[in-house]
């Protein structure tokens, strides 16, 4: 029988073959001869449906009579969740000529638009989309340095370490980027050699004719504009059959190319290009069919990744705002910390007084607030109740007043303890440790509401009795810092402890390390040697990433049961994450594990 995919069986012929060297495929078909008839008719169907997220087909409302037309008119349609569908696949329509155009819905145009109004209102500039300086050195910088949070398509682990790696200095790096670092091209090593040849690390190789068609993208071929390019001046081949090439290799339609190589080798052989360079070359162009892009989507990308990166290098304080606002619970930690690293801007509490529905600039002190509907379980409804007693009547001074001054019904006593979990109290009662809180907790209680305080507020020992606050705060509004030197349990070394930026430097690996973090991801793996663990820490809004192989794992894994949210400890050894491109720690037979 075939053992592997290439090898599958696709005709009767090729079955009856490999039946008779097979006794048992021999009784089977002779037994289930329907089984066997169906298989072949079914082979090739398609086995379900599925909805392009952003394929809109456009057709003509007449046909060519005049007669008016619906789109049923023209292709088998049915209705899917309220939306018409059409019922031939989009390859199918293509074929039959329909236009099919792709609208992708991103919000990264709503963030950029929303950071240019905040710009044109505290500094009067204006700023448009693509419009801005493409030269702009600071802007280079922070791709180069990795500052690339919340930029459009930039801001992945592997892409950021590959812009490190390339120190883009030019527009043209960036396009070349966004078509290079996508799995196809990396499979064949395209984007190293690119990286390559720019630092004079290697020599530019180039085939007969192919120079000046790839100099710009340091000898390497990444767009399907350079194939077109390359099949009109080594083959001569006109503008339509060097687009229905180009087509070909964008629907990586491989058969429709092959119609093309006797061709194509011809003439680029009487072209003068010698035979050997002729045959590498239509190899670089199938090949490109695995991973070639369009070079003017691309460009379209870059424009809006560096016009993003360029309002985060002149306008932090806008930016990210903006930033904070729209990022998920997952991607705020990661925001924080490139804040932390660059100190352009800083990120403050959520406060009674000063916060409001939207994360709050403050570009005198480029401090930013952290927006009140951001904590838990306070409604956009109570942030709005708050703030207009707060502008009719004046800030705040106590817990109790702001009880008084509100209804009840909207900003609720559950609204209220999370606000002064998250510290929008710390301000008015001069709070400086988390856990002093407990006063306002206290007087929130028995005082204003007159309620015992929940048993929540005592299930803590003393020594972890700050943690505990703190782990609270984080857990409510994502904020928080915490001293995991004091922290840090018996049993680990405290020599060995470290913190997130030495960690992920180079000298560190193969160093034996303790670390400490908010588990915000854990993910059971199975491998040939049993069950696994892959974990990712929030240590003080830095992300660390920890594999815990099966020795380690098997004897607790009952503990990372609901984790997420949990103090972790675990001492290990560091190694280099090819996939994610960054220091990773993995656990060894002496490893301690700690969930708090």
């Amino acid at each position: 029988m075939p053992e592997k995919p290439s090898d599958a069986i696709k005709t009767k012929t090729e079955f009856f073959k490999y039946s008779n060297e097979t006794p048992k495929l021999k009784d089977y078909a002779k037994n289930n001869v329907d089984v066997v008839n169906d298989t072949f008719i079914a082979q090739g169907a398609i086995r379900n449906t599925g909805k392009h997220a952003a394929a809109v087909i456009q057709t003509p409302t007449i046909d060519k009579d005049g007669n008016p037309m619906e789109i049923w008119d023209w292709f088998p349609c049915k209705m899917v969740d309220g939306v018409l569908m059409s019922e031939w696949t989009g390859a199918e329509l293509d074929k039959m000529g329909f236009l099919k155009n792709d609208f992708l819905g991103l919000n990264q145009l709503d963030k950029v638009r929303a950071i240019i109004n905040l710009v044109k209102q505290n500094t009067s500039d204006i700023i448009e989309l693509g419009n801005v300086d493409l030269e702009d050195d600071k802007t280079f910088f922070y791709f180069q340095e990795g500052f690339t949070q919340d930029i459009f398509q930039f801001s992945g682990d592997g892409m950021t370490s590959f812009l490190i790696d390339l120190i883009p200095d030019k527009f043209d790096d960036l396009i070349a980027t966004n078509a290079l670092y996508r799995p196809g091209s990396m499979n064949s090593g395209m984007h190293q050699i690119y990286v390559d040849v720019k630092h004079g690390r290697k020599i530019p190789q180039y085939l007969w004719g192919l120079e000046e068609i790839t100099k710009d993208t340091n000898s390497v071929t990444c767009y399907q504009e350079q194939i077109i390019q390359i099949a009109k001046s080594v083959a001569s081949f006109s503008d339509t059959e060097g687009d229905s090439l180009r087509r070909a290799i964008g629907k990586k339609d491989k058969e429709s190319m092959l119609s093309y190589e006797v061709k194509f080798k011809e003439k680029a052989i009487s072209n003068g290009c010698p035979e050997y360079d002729a045959n590498k070359i239509w190899q670089i162009i199938q090949d490109n069919a695995d991973y070639s892009f369009n070079k003017s989507h691309s460009a379209a990308y870059s424009m809006l990744g560096y016009t993003t990166m360029y309002l985060k290098a002149h306008y932090p304080v806008e930016f990210y705002s903006v930033a904070l606002q729209f990022a998920n619970d997952e991607s705020k930690p990661k925001i924080i910390s490139e804040m932390n690293r660059l100190g352009e801007a800083k990120v403050m509490p959520p406060s009674i007084n000063e916060s409001e529905l939207k994360f709050k600039p403050d570009y005198k002190t480029k401090k930013i607030y952290w927006s009140l509907s951001s904590v838990k379980w306070v409604g956009e409804k109570a942030v709005e109740k708050i703030i207009e007693e707060r502008n009719q009547n004046g800030n705040f001074y106590s817990v109790k007043d702001l009880f008084a001054s509100v209804d009840k019904r909207t900003v609720n006593k559950r609204a209220i303890t999370n606000l002064i979990l998250a510290g929008a109290f710390d301000e008015v009662y001069n709070i400086n440790r988390e856990s002093d809180r407990m006063g306002i907790i206290r007087e929130y209680y028995e005082e204003v509401i007159g309620e015992p305080i929940p048993d929540d507020f005592s299930d803590f020992s003393e020594i972890s009795k700050d943690n505990w606050w703190i782990l609270k705060t984080i857990s409510l509004c994502g904020l928080g810092v915490i001293d995991y030197k004091k922290s840090l349990p018996d049993q680990f070394d405290k020599k060995l402890l470290i913190n997130s930026i030495k960690f992920n430097q180079k000298e560190t690996l193969g160093s034996d390390i303790v670390v400490g973090g908010i588990i915000i991801k854990a993910i059971e793996r199975k491998s040939k040697r049993g069950a696994f663990m892959t974990l990712e820490l929030d240590h003080n809004s830095d992300i660390i990433n920890l594999l815990i192989w099966n020795d380690s794992y098997e004897p607790i894994k009952s503990k990372f049961k609901d984790s997420v949210g949990s103090l972790f400890f675990m001492d290990g050894v560091v190694k280099f994450d090819g996939y994610k491109q960054k220091n990773a720690i993995h656990s060894t037979k002496e490893t301690k594990i700690e969930i708090v």
